[in-house]
């Protein structure tokens, strides 16, 4: 059992296309059922850690961020509320995986 692809250019765009053989022609709602669910189930394993971090500056001026998916997005939105409240540089004092 074989599945060929075959591509047309159609006005200005490119569509794929394919064909099943016969034998075929009956099992594939099964495998597009079976990915349906394997996408389904891979959206529902989220990510274990919602990362927070805080940063400040050396005139007390601080930032903070809290619920985001992994360490670097915290910390560049701790570091962005940071530098809107201070002229000096700020520095990530630290981050917590459970946040």
């Amino acid at each position: 059992m074989s599945i060929r692809y075959f591509f047309r250019h159609e006005e200005g765009v490119v569509r794929a296309y394919f064909k099943m053989e016969a034998g075929m022609k009956k099992n594939w709602k099964f495998a597009v059922i079976g990915l349906v669910g394997l996408g389904f189930a891979a959206s529902l394993q989220t990510e274990a850690f919602a990362w927070s971090c805080l940063a400040g500056a050396r005139d007390g001026a601080s930032g903070w961020s809290y619920n985001y998916p992994n360490r670097r997005s915290a910390m560049r939105r701790a570091l962005y509320e940071c530098a809107i409240r201070t002229g000096y540089r700020c520095y990530i004092r630290y981050c917590n995986p459970n946040g």
